[in-house]
């Protein structure tokens, strides 16, 4: 595009996009936007912002290319084990307060849900760290809700085979034990992993889907909320907290 996003474009540009998606740039992120906005119309081989804006905004095609520029414009770097202190909360805390309550009550299922999934990393991150902590993992029914809003990264963690680059810092022994080689430098995980996993498309800002989402014991979003304004925190948080698990007994012996 020869022309240069306006910073009026901008504007009108960010409102649509924080009205479809949720995501919200300000003002200081103009340059990062507009160069971003210009390679891709650049690479649909259009003229002007306005004749792309009026793709983003018909009925025919605003679904997918929305979804092509969320990805465009936001972080979706992620490995397995990515911020390792995280997953040592989970497994040495949180899944053994979950093991404790949940066993007390008769209520043997755990349900985990990574928001803002991405590849799948994190969510099979979530399967390995599940299988290396629950001794008796058969007696359990184990369901890791893995959502996205888009689709090319839905596709990509169902297919489920990752690089080497997905493995940075992983150490040596859980590569070896928990994943399949597939080819050359491309590994997938294994399938009991794979099966406790399932993907699904979703927007964080979408009420009824939220909704949906209910008795969850942990929820993973990282990431994922820098992108919003305040009042859509406040909403997807909202959301959140009604997606938990609330009707909880207390742990046998305690006061």
């Amino acid at each position: 595009m020869s022309e240069q996003l306006t910073i009026g474009e901008f504007r009108v540009f960010r409102d649509h996009l924080q009205e479809a998606c949720g995501l919200y740039f300000a003002e200081d992120k103009y340059s990062w936007v507009a160069r971003v906005v210009a390679a891709r119309i650049s690479e649909l081989g259009i003229g002007c912002f306005s004749e792309y804006q009026r793709i983003l905004t018909s009925s025919a095609g605003s679904r997918d290319e929305l979804a092509t520029l969320a990805v465009l414009l936001t972080v979706g770097e992620t490995c397995f084990f990515r911020n390792r202190d995280h997953w040592r909360a989970l497994a040495e805390c949180v899944l053994p307060w979950i093991l404790q309550r949940n066993a007390g009550t008769g209520h043997r299922r755990i349900r985990i849900w990574s928001a803002g999934c991405s590849t799948g990393e994190e969510a099979y991150t979530a399967g390995i760290v599940v299988s290396r902590s629950i001794p008796d993992l058969a007696r359990w029914s184990i369901e890791i809700i893995a959502t996205d809003r888009s689709p090319a990264a839905i596709a990509a963690a169902e297919r489920a085979v990752y690089t080497e680059h997905s493995f940075r810092g992983v150490p040596a022994d859980i590569k070896a034990e928990y994943f399949e080689k597939v080819d050359a430098g491309r590994y997938r995980p294994r399938a009991d992993i794979r099966d406790m996993v399932r993907f699904q498309e979703m927007n964080l800002l979408d009420r009824t889907a939220m909704d949906r989402m209910c008795d969850v014991d942990v929820i993973f979003c990282r990431n994922v909320l820098i992108y919003f304004e305040a009042p859509d925190v406040e909403r997807a948080m909202a959301s959140f907290h009604r997606s938990l698990r609330s009707a909880w007994l207390p742990v046998p012996g305690s006061r």
